[in-house]
């Protein structure tokens, strides 16, 4: 049977650059008015129990209404079928939450689907633990509250929960730990950046501790002039790279990489010393020290890879975000780690800077030859 052609679809479409992008800002919150933290804690708990309760109901529905066996093929009907199961299985949750957790449980779904329904290499879904309870923008309000006794403005939300509706639904406090979060509240504050969905995080099986809330919001995006300058990267001595653009340092120390090489080295050279010596041992030992070696040597060659190009991509992105054109490398300095994959580091770094359209420039220091 001859293999399906490969089918590629192309679209015209130009991609379409955004002037804003969403993001959010995670920050504990407390009781301020109209309930006090232990009644706050109350209501979240039955909040959170009655979101894991319709996640599971939701799941159910879509297990039942979705044919697995036709996997491209998706009844429009089953959407709409599960937000009445999950409306039915938590009559206390607004609309809005009961719409983001079908969203989530969907994407949830359609994740574990094939694993799940047809190579059944997974056993059943299901939410040990409870989704964020999701308050739409429409339905609450942030608000700039009193001065704190140093004369700092705070920030709070109102929004209905639980029975507390109206004029009876609580405020609680954003808790500002830092001057960033009093500048990014301020903004959102001011109408600057405008909040979208505010998500209350479950605790989960521990009970204790703040209550932690995600603010989402919507900012411009950050317009960057052409790229100039360059990113100086060399090795060093006392860490594996040292980055510099004149405004600031980086450094890569990775010690327990240069661990991991040294204890690699030594324990194959007092290996192979051992083996030196007659021993008279079978033909299948040495096969299986030799196998044994071997996948030391893969697991060793495989991490080492790993960690260098997690090292070639980082310091591509930070020249990419300090809006720097090339990269100037140099690993002339090579007292760091003996033996260490210089050329591979390299190699690396030059796939990064492909990748990210960036120029990189070798910088070679020739030695002094005196005759």
């Amino acid at each position: 049977m001859e293999p399906a052609p490969t089918i590629t679809r192309i679209s015209n479409e130009q991609p379409v650059e955004r002037d804003t992008i969403v993001r959010a800002h995670t920050c504990s919150i407390v009781a301020h008015a109209g309930i006090d933290q232990t009644g706050l804690w109350r209501l979240l708990h039955t909040q959170w129990d009655a979101v894991q309760r319709a996640a599971n109901a939701t799941l159910q529905a879509w297990f039942i209404g979705d044919d697995a066996q036709r996997l491209s093929v998706f009844d429009p009907k089953i959407s709409s079928f599960a937000y009445g199961v999950a409306r039915e299985a938590a009559p206390e949750l607004r609309s809005g939450a009961v719409a983001d957790i079908c969203q989530r449980v969907r994407a949830k779904y359609l994740a574990d689907r094939w694993a799940s329904r047809v190579s059944m290499r997974q056993s059943g879904m299901s939410f040990r633990r409870p989704l964020p309870l999701s308050i739409r923008r429409q339905d609450w309000n942030f608000l700039r509250l009193d001065e704190d006794d140093a004369e700092r403005t705070q920030y709070g939300a109102q929004f209905a929960i639980g029975e507390l509706m109206r004029d009876e639904r609580p405020i609680v406090r954003f808790v500002i730990r830092t001057a960033r979060d009093a500048a990014l509240l301020e903004r959102v504050a001011s109408g600057e950046w405008p909040h979208k969905t505010l998500e209350i995080l479950p605790p989960g099986w521990d009970r204790k501790g703040m209550i932690r809330a995600k603010i989402v919001y919507e900012r411009p995006v950050t317009k960057r002039g052409k790229p100039t300058g360059a990113l100086s990267l060399h090795t060093a001595t006392d860490a594996l790279l040292v980055a510099n653009d004149g405004d600031a340092v980086w450094h890569w120390n990775y010690d327990w990489l240069r661990e991991r090489i040294i204890a690699y080295e030594a324990r194959r050279y007092r290996h192979a010393e051992d083996c030196k010596h007659e021993r008279r041992v079978p033909k299948s030992r040495r096969q299986v020290w030799r196998e044994d070696a071997g996948r030391a040597a893969d697991t060793h060659h495989n991490r080492v890879r790993t960690a260098l190009a997690n090292i070639a991509h980082q310091a591509a992105g930070l020249a990419a975000r300090r809006n720097c054109a090339k990269i100037v490398y140099g690993d002339n300095e090579r007292g760091w780690c003996d033996p260490f994959p210089w050329h591979m580091l390299r190699e690396k770094l030059e796939q990064q800077c492909q990748a990210r359209g960036l120029e990189l420039e070798i910088v070679k220091v020739e030695e002094n030859v005196t005759e």
